[in-house]
């Protein structure tokens, strides 16, 4: 019998968002917890030691700056394989951590995670920086700074990057300088879990697009849109308490729903027509709801 996802890996990523410093490799390991049954986070953890392991004894140790960026890009790309999915760029399994140790391809982001991973145990200082439309890793030391593309195996100078980017998308690109800061981990978490989000509406897959709002809503929780397309939704899905309580929260967030109106819909400070058409929905919603578990009780 095939196992499914529980709400555990949803809970313990709950709980470790609200630490100061959470644990980026292990929120990225429990966001497996959308598609998969708990991961074996040890199992993980344990092959990332064993590819900075190996990543280690491969550089040499004379080797800085330059040689340094380009022995990262000859070991992981060249010898580990580990590659961008061009074949199936939007295979879901490509935003999971768990899968993409195991099948060493990904997605720019995920490639860019375990580049970091390994730095952070070899004390290299390599930071995500999420250039538009493309994710990679910047690399520096006393003698400069890099940047390193895990998906496409490449190594750029500061200057070249406008230009490589212009040709992967052939189109002209222009970057602002903040644009070359490190991202947090926490938007990285986010930027995950929305790839994960695009691919599972695209597939329609309603029930794994449930579940990455579930997470999404933890990361983002004053983004008012997360819970207006939660609720809508838990509401398809006859999940009628939650898309209630999802889609006031979304009122609330957007226009103070809980001073405007009460249970009953009457308006006491703002009249109906002054509703977008999303907000208008969302209170019919929640006004239909709430009759219906009157009736129920």
């Amino acid at each position: 019998m095939t196992r499914v996802p529980t709400m555990a890996s949803l809970q313990r990523f709950a709980r470790e968002l609200q630490k100061q410093e959470p644990d980026l490799e292990y929120l990225a390991l429990l966001v497996a917890g959308i598609a998969y049954p708990e991961p074996d986070i040890q199992r993980y953890t344990g092959e990332l030691d064993a590819l900075a392991e190996a990543v280690g004894a491969l550089l040499p140790p004379e080797a800085v700056g330059a040689d340094r960026a380009q022995g990262l890009i000859t070991i992981l790309h060249g010898i580990l394989k580990f590659r961008g999915n061009h074949s199936d760029y939007y295979d879901p399994g490509n935003s999971y951590l768990n899968v993409v140790l195991e099948r060493r391809v990904g997605l720019p982001i995920l490639l860019s995670l375990i580049y970091m991973a390994i730095g952070r145990r070899l004390g290299l200082d390599i930071k995500g920086i999420g250039f538009p439309g493309h994710f990679m890793v910047r690399y520096q030391d006393e003698r400069g700074t890099w940047f390193l593309d895990p998906f496409h195996g490449r190594m750029l100078q500061r200057e070249d990057v406008s230009g490589y980017l212009r040709e992967l998308f052939r189109q002209p690109v222009n970057l602002a300088e903040a644009v070359f800061e490190p991202v947090p981990d926490r938007a990285i978490i986010y930027r995950i879990l929305n790839n994960l989000h695009s691919v599972y509406v695209a597939q329609q897959d309603l029930d794994k697009t449930l579940r990455v709002l579930d997470y999404l809503v933890l990361v983002q929780p004053t983004s008012p849109d997360i819970w207006r397309e939660r609720g809508f939704l838990r509401f398809a899905k006859q999940q009628f308490l939650g898309a209630e309580m999802d889609l006031r929260r979304y009122l609330v967030q957007k226009v103070g729903y809980l001073e405007l109106y009460d249970l009953d819909g009457e308006a006491t400070g703002i009249q109906r027509l002054d509703l977008g058409q999303d907000e208008q929905r969302a209170l019919e919603v929640v006004q239909h709801v709430h009759n219906k578990l009157i009736q129920l009780n």
